[in-house]
């Protein structure tokens, strides 16, 4: 693996951040888009040493890239699939030199970066969610695995790492499916012209995870949508039970009692199990797969039956109050002002600025003003702004600028403070101009930068 530090950049676009995390088949990064200021999740893979089998490593890149296409299709047609949004191999051309002249190369995929936490750590150490959390789960990844399902694409790797719990725009939980890099794919998905099969396999390895794979998976046989239908039921049944259903001390015992169609009971490890329940777990892992659950839909809606009302929303670690402000190489980290905020502050500036200069104006020129009443008794309403602007600009428009331009120079000279316009009824009530100076009023200037 090359050596990637904070500060590198990768496509001369994205800065990486912070590391996320190191996996068999590269690294996953927080990175800043140089260009829009903008923060995602990058998956980087470097091609192994020239030694290696380069047969595998074709195999390896292949498979890359088609998890970008993959998820960056299916995450268009459901938020329950993580978004991809770009793709490349990055080919540092000045690192060719030494003796093997052979410029480095980065392959990297873009997701968007979620904040929350996977449900591997969520359940990890035997932990467990309540019945009700486990439904509302298993019925999002359903919805997920259906439309992958839909478009002809078996994922082959779900498990609990490949899970992870964010919430929505409304604030409720939003269960999302990630890694389709072992899947198995249509090849419609596939982009057109790469003549990609649609199936990747290494000479003479097994694709998955040994506690989450189908039989027919574990015995190297084909496989279809049943395939994620039973990994589905296994992760149910971990977070319900805290242990997997085949549990083993090897991987090797694991896959044994996998091919055997040996799974421990639930009730044997979950005694407020009801025999619904249990049921429902003891159809999933059935030997013969037509008498299994054929869709995901059908386990979900079955294990929904079975089990409490599903939880309104599961509780996660409360979202960060802001961004935190970080700093690579010089490159700024700040999250950008969102443009509704620019433009809310602008128009803040704008009407004190024409206020301010239509009050100066009327001050002015108080002396030649008439009084509108002999009384003071009663001080009327301060007319419309609109009323105001367009009696006094054609009157002063000289002062009008100066005033404006004067305002705007405070602004950049860092003046926390923009004078307000008196009410105009004080021009009314005297013909001697009024002396006392106006009142300031406090402008909150984050709100405009």
């Amino acid at each position: 693996m090359k050596d990637l530090d904070v500060g590198h950049v990768i496509a001369q676009k994205y800065v990486l951040v912070r590391l996320l995390g190191v996996g068999a088949m590269g690294q996953v990064w927080v990175a800043r888009h140089v260009g829009l200021q903008q923060t995602f999740a990058v998956k980087l893979m470097v091609p192994p040493a020239a030694d290696d089998d380069r047969e595998d490593l074709a195999t390896a890149l292949k498979r890359f890239e088609n998890e970008a296409q993959i998820a960056a299709a299916l995450s268009r047609k459901s938020r329950h699939i993580a978004r991809v949004s770009d793709y490349g191999i990055d080919v540092d051309e000045s690192a060719a030199g030494g003796t093997s002249h052979t410029p480095t190369s980065v392959a990297y995929l873009v997701m968007e970066l979620l904040e929350g936490e996977g449900l591997e750590k969520r359940i990890g150490d035997g932990r467990r969610l309540h019945p009700a959390e486990v439904s509302t789960v298993i019925t999002q990844l359903a919805k997920g695995l259906a439309v992958a399902h839909a478009e002809g694409v078996t994922h082959r790797d779900l498990k609990p790492a490949n899970v992870f719990l964010t919430r929505s725009e409304e604030g409720e939980l939003l269960v999302k499916v990630l890694d389709f890099g072992i899947a198995r794919m249509a090849r419609h998905i596939v982009k057109k012209g790469t003549h990609a099969p649609t199936r990747l396999t290494m000479k003479g390895l097994v694709l998955g995870t040994p506690s989450y794979m189908s039989p027919e998976q574990a015995m190297a046989e084909p496989t279809d949508v049943r395939s994620d239908v039973w990994a589905l039921a296994t992760v149910a049944y971990e977070a319900l039970a805290g242990v997997t259903p085949f549990h083993a001390d090897s991987a090797d015992d694991v896959i044994l009692r996998i091919c055997n169609f040996r799974p421990t009971p639930l009730r044997a490890v979950l005694d407020t199990a009801t025999v619904d329940l249990a049921a429902v777990f003891e159809r999933a892992f059935l030997p013969s797969i037509d008498e299994r659950f054929q869709t995901a839909t059908d386990f979900a809606t079955a294990l929904a039956a079975a089990l409490p009302t599903p939880a309104a929303q599961l509780s996660l670690p409360p979202p960060p109050a802001h961004l935190p402000t970080e700093s690579v190489a010089g490159t700024s980290l700040k999250v950008p002002l969102r443009p509704r905020t620019v433009a809310w502050g602008i128009a803040v500036v704008v009407v004190a600025l024409v206020i301010a200069g239509v009050a100066v104006g009327a001050r002015r020129h108080g002396d030649t003003m008439q009084l509108a009443h002999s009384s003071l008794a009663e001080v009327p309403p301060p007319p419309s702004v609109a009323s105001v602007v367009t009696a006094a600009l054609p009157v002063v428009p000289t002062q009008t600028e100066q005033v404006t331009a004067r305002a705007v120079d405070m602004v950049h000279h860092g003046a926390s403070h923009v004078p307000s316009a008196p009410p105009v009824a004080s021009a009314r009530a005297s013909a001697q101009p009024d002396t006392t100076p106006p009142p300031s009023k406090s402008v909150d200037r984050s709100a405009i930068f």
